[in-house]
């Protein structure tokens, strides 16, 4: 089996408002949207006194044929986990702050296996003209779904990214840019009443 590494570490990193418990259900929700079976390598939660924290680790996986599979590393710790209030017009709205800091990576993962050329020789000849003379996209199964999978994983570094800067707008840690000069939770009520 040969594992090529298209995307290397790519990083998300995010400090502020955030529900914890939302944040680990999105992900699930945009690894089953795009139609991959999810794989739990680890999860863990500790409590410490500067507050809790939570590692997770997903490597979810599509089959695209029988040869070949798109595979992701989706790796977050989340420390600093604090539980927070704030009252806004009389209401009391919890959140939790915390630190998150992520790497996400792409594979794709092809066997070899019943083909005509893993015998040896054909392998090898077929490795040399494909790397040094011509690059032979029929043959090379990796050139023909790379581009799918980094899309893949640049929509969930996108759409994570997206959903918790939203949490720095409604804690109002964040001006609005089409507000300017007010927090965007007073402003909506205002135009609301």
């Amino acid at each position: 089996m040969e594992r090529v590494r298209l995307v290397d570490e790519s990083g998300l990193n995010y400090s502020g408002p955030m529900n914890v418990q939302d944040f680990i259900t999105k992900i699930d929700q945009l690894i089953d949207s795009l139609g991959y079976n999810k794989r739990e390598l680890s999860f863990s939660e500790k409590i410490k006194e500067d507050g809790k924290i939570i590692t997770l680790s997903y490597e979810p996986w599509k089959n695209v044929t029988t040869y070949a599979k798109y595979v992701m590393a989706i790796q977050f710790s989340i420390t600093g986990i604090k539980d927070e209030h704030m009252k806004l017009d009389g209401k009391d709205y919890k959140y939790q702050t915390a630190k998150v800091s992520g790497r996400l990576s792409s594979f794709v993962e092809t066997t070899t296996q019943w083909h005509w050329h893993t015998q040896p020789f054909y392998y090898f000849i077929l490795g040399i003209i494909d790397k040094y003379i011509w690059h032979l996209r029929w043959y090379s199964i990796l050139s023909n779904y790379d581009e799918q999978v980094n899309a893949d994983l640049g929509q969930i570094k996108y759409e994570l990214e997206s959903f918790l800067n939203t949490y720095q707008y409604k804690a109002g840690v964040k001006q609005h840019p089409t507000v300017p000069g007010s927090i965007l939770p007073q402003k909506i009520k205002e135009l609301k009443g």
